[in-house]
């Protein structure tokens, strides 16, 4: 029995015996009159004198002994009753302890219950605080998964996009390179963060959805191809992409030289509204400073300066005409001349 149903159960039981307590209290009080009436019945039979009070005969009307048969027959009416009742409120003893004894046991039972109850409570809310961090970490894992979930459907759909457009391709719908040349998805998004991430890094502005279009096999940047750039731009996305290609080549432990040179890719470069001629220091800066963290080695032909704290940290050469070291290469120093005797002669 559920805890609802012997809740209702009780009830039901409860509510019987405060009918049958009604019904005793009744039984009790027509016996308690019924005695009554027979001892009235007695004193009235032998003591009044007159009109009969049973049959209501006038005393001329009435024969010898009248009272007193009158007064047996109502004795014995009035004993046959008190025995019905006296029966009727036994039975209703009878059924009013029964249910005394179903409430007693529902009562004990609901007792049980409701200690189990609480000792159920108790061990839930210990379980509820020693699973309380672990719901935390457990709600992290769920959003993370989410995440990855998502993740993985937009790879699989631009997977699907890219196979589409390499059909166009190879229907001749789009101008462009065959399809086996073409490079994955999932490559191409790793590749473009990590473009558009150094971009960043450099603090050139209006260079936002910058990638590499397999489909031209060149760069872009602000929406706009490397072609359709100035010139210093165009030297700049050059840079970005030769950096960009060897840190993603070294970072999976792909094939790579593990070294990169630079030639000038700062020197044709002008930060929009930057009203004079020299390189805005801005990108400067933060270009140098973004070699500190390359993974390999980097060489950078330029006539920008680096900022004193990158200077503590790279090997600076300086070339000059006049100087030891003129260019990138270093003077190879003259041969002596030979003497006239050791000369060999040509015919």
């Amino acid at each position: 029995m559920t805890d609802a149903e012997l809740e209702e159960r009780l009830g039901e039981v409860l509510d019987l015996l405060g009918r049958f307590d009604t019904l005793r209290q009744q039984y009790e009080t027509d016996l308690a009159r019924l005695e009554m009436v027979s001892e009235a019945g007695n004193l009235l039979g032998y003591f009044q004198v007159g009109r009969c009070v049973f049959c209501g005969a006038d005393p001329e009307h009435q024969q010898a002994q009248h009272g007193h048969q009158e007064t047996t027959q109502l004795h014995e009416a009035v004993l046959v009753e008190s025995a019905k009742t006296h029966s009727l409120l036994a039975d209703l003893r009878l059924t009013i302890q029964g249910l005394e004894d179903q409430r007693d046991e529902l009562a004990e039972r609901r007792t049980a219950l409701s200690a189990q109850a609480a000792e159920v409570e108790r061990a839930l809310t210990q379980i509820e605080a020693r699973l309380a961090p672990l719901r935390d970490g457990l709600q992290d894992t769920v959003d993370e998964r989410l995440r990855v979930e998502r993740d993985l459907e937009l790879r699989a759909r631009l997977d699907e996009l890219e196979e589409h457009r390499a059909q166009l391709v190879a229907q001749g719908a789009l101008p462009s390179k065959r399809r086996e040349s073409l490079i994955a998805g999932r490559i191409l998004s790793s590749f473009d963060e990590l473009f558009q991430r150094t971009l960043d890094s450099w603090r050139i502005p209006d260079v936002e959805g910058a990638g590499y279009d397999p489909y031209s096999g060149d760069v872009s940047a602000g929406g706009t191809a490397r072609a359709g750039h100035g010139r210093g731009m165009r030297a700049l996305l050059h840079a970005v992409f030769s950096i960009a290609l060897a840190r993603y080549c070294l970072d999976r432990r792909l094939p790579h030289l593990g070294f990169l040179v630079l030639d000038s890719p700062l020197v044709t470069y002008k930060e929009p509204d930057f009203d004079t001629d020299r390189i805005p220091p801005n990108v400067i800066d933060h270009f140098y400073r973004s070699f500190l963290a390359f993974p390999g080695q980097a060489i950078v032909v330029e006539n920008a300066t680096p900022p004193p704290d990158v200077l503590e940290h790279a090997r600076i050469v300086t070339f000059s005409g006049s100087g030891a070291r003129p260019g990138f290469f270093p003077r190879v120093p003259a041969r002596p001349t030979e003497p006239e005797s050791h000369r060999t002669r040509r015919g």
